[in-house]
């Protein structure tokens, strides 16, 4: 793969379809691709069913509402909410984070991407002030996702690096590589291509 995309920046080639590749990579982190079949609604609804503790009813909503974030963004608001409601109610802020995720997704799934950054924004006040470190990466990112999703490359930049900057701490390299990745979209973006190349091989 290295090698690829070294290849592929020694050559002249179009910007906008690296662009166009990008910002295809950002819609696949924020939107994903849905292959689950129904059965597995029903299983996670059994797990529900069987839970012994509320921690474990609130993971059980919060898989509910990622189940139905793409298909059916309404359902998933309602159980992530459920699952909000819940884990703010036993103090488990880790659940309460998974469930947020899934909320703001259905939420840019349904267009509102205003909802999205303010419940977003709650999500990263929660990591802070738990000092849950790898969520607070993983909030960082879904912010810059967010921010180029509307078209604000630069304070989509900045979530970013404090995303990596963050992965890196904890030498979460999943992230770190991801965010890197993401960098250089937002100069791509931006039409900083020195600096989009170096990120985007940097991560590859």
């Amino acid at each position: 793969m290295k090698r690829e995309v070294s290849l592929l920046f020694n050559y002249p080639f179009n910007f906008t379809m690296i662009k166009n590749l990008m910002l295809t990579v950002i819609l696949v982190v924020v939107i994903g691709v849905c292959f689950s079949q129904n059965d597995r609604a029903d299983s996670i609804r059994i797990e529900f069913s069987n839970a012994t503790s509320d921690t474990s009813r609130v993971m059980g909503l919060a898989e509910l509402s990622d189940y139905f974030k793409f298909d059916r963004p309404d359902s998933s608001i309602f159980y992530g909410n459920k699952a909000l409601r819940l884990a703010r109610e036993i103090n488990f802020p880790k659940g309460e984070l998974r469930a947020y995720q899934s909320v703001v997704l259905a939420y840019i799934k349904l267009g509102n991407i205003s909802k999205a950054l303010q419940l977003n924004l709650q999500a990263i006040k929660i990591a802070e002030r738990n000092n849950l470190k790898q969520e607070l990466s993983n909030k960082l990112f879904l912010m810059g996702n967010i921010y180029s999703l509307s078209g604000n490359y630069r304070i989509a930049l900045g979530y970013y690096r404090q995303s990596k900057s963050l992965a890196d701490s904890i030498r979460d390299v999943s992230w770190s590589i991801m965010s890197e990745g993401s960098i250089g979209s937002a100069y791509l973006n931006l039409n900083m291509t020195d600096s989009a190349t170096f990120y985007i091989e940097s991560a590859y």
